[in-house]
């Protein structure tokens, strides 16, 4: 049987609202809306995403450019994080992701900058997002799960122009928090996007927000760090100008996000990796395991053997998982017992590590 569009349709708007499992803000900056390219975002797997638009009251295929131009907040330019992060959620627990998208660029926790950027509690943009987040609970039945926030950039300037502080940016977050919890529930849980640098910026404004997002993960129950690579982007070749990251990065913050918060759903527990290697066991008898963060979500890595005087021992090119947290397991019974040096590379990064082989 043919089914017509606005059968299609019709089917859409009454069986998504029951068979969607969860919902969650989206807020911040232009980050959190994205700047990003749509053609590479991922493309909507059937039922595993979808979007809540307040001018129309309805649900929609998740599939940027996200986000609707409606009090104050923006549409994505074009590609941005969340197809990537509910395509994956759906990967890992077969559950539906509804997003409410409340972001805009430029918007800034400092209470004394123009309303309509602000987000403190006379701010047009907080009450926005708890209309639209409201609006969408109605909507879907679905209670909301989670707030991710990705913003921090513009205070960062601030802080740098000496026109806010460390101390203020941690004294509006911790505010905001609770000012949304006091909407949706005491327990709800804060999930923060590491804020990370802005390219011929000065450092120190970035590095004391960043600081301010560790401690209060820290101090507030409930809060969690659960991207924090960002920081490494303009090393990695992640940006599209001076601030914002490109789509292969917005694909790795929705893909680990998803990663993160389902850890932390299933076991109330998230330890943030680093970027650190970890090759183990050491001395190695056969097989060896490598750790290590692909922040850039690459394909392949490249792991080269040398002896201590600098000789090439072997080289192994392995397929990886395009997960931040990458585990790679390598079969050494060939390599002569000894001393090596073992260099990873993913694209033009690298890492060395020293082993020893007792076969």
């Amino acid at each position: 049987m043919k089914i017509t569009k606005a059968i299609f349709h019709l089917l859409f708007i009454l069986v998504i609202p029951a068979l969607g499992q969860k919902l969650f803000l989206i807020a911040g900056q232009s980050n959190a809306s994205g700047v990003g390219d749509a053609k590479q975002s991922p493309q909507w797997p059937f039922n595993s995403g979808y979007e809540y638009k307040v001018i129309s009251d309805e649900l929609v295929p998740l599939i940027d450019p996200v986000g609707e131009e409606v009090n104050g907040f923006e549409t994505a330019k074009t590609g941005s994080a969340w197809p990537a992060f509910a395509s994956r959620y759906f990967e890992l627990s077969s559950k539906q992701v509804t997003i409410v998208q409340a972001a805009k660029g430029g918007s800034t926790l400092n209470s004394k900058y123009s309303p309509h950027l602000c987000w403190d509690s006379l701010s047009t943009l907080f009450k926005a997002a708890v209309d639209k987040t409201t609006k969408a609970i109605t909507k879907t039945g679905i209670p909301l799960s989670g707030i991710i926030w990705s913003q921090g950039e513009a205070d960062a300037s601030f802080i740098n122009a000496l026109q806010s502080s460390e101390t203020e940016y941690k004294k509006q977050l911790k505010l905001l928090i609770k000012r949304f919890r006091f909407e949706f529930g005491s327990n709800i849980p804060f999930y923060i996007i590491q804020t990370g640098f802005a390219n011929g910026e000065n450092s120190n404004g970035f590095e004391q927000v960043q600081r301010v997002q560790e401690v209060i993960c820290d101090e507030m129950p409930n809060t969690y760090l659960v991207y924090s690579f960002a920081k490494y982007f303009q090393e990695y070749g992640l940006m599209t100008d001076y601030i914002h990251y490109n789509q292969q990065g917005l694909n790795a913050i929705g893909k680990s996000v998803a990663e993160a918060i389902y850890q932390i759903e299933n076991t109330n527990i998230y330890i943030l990796p680093v970027l650190e290697e970890s090759v183990y066991p050491n001395p190695a008898k056969g097989t060896l395991s490598i750790q290590l963060i692909n922040v850039s979500l690459h394909e392949q890595v490249k792991i080269i053997f040398f002896d201590l005087a600098g000789h090439h021992a072997k080289t192994y090119s392995l397929p990886l998982r395009e997960e931040i947290i990458e585990t790679i397991e390598l079969d050494v019974h060939d390599l002569p017992n000894g001393l090596y040096f073992i260099r990873s590379n993913i694209n033009e990064h690298f890492a060395i590590q020293k082993i020893e082989i007792e076969n």
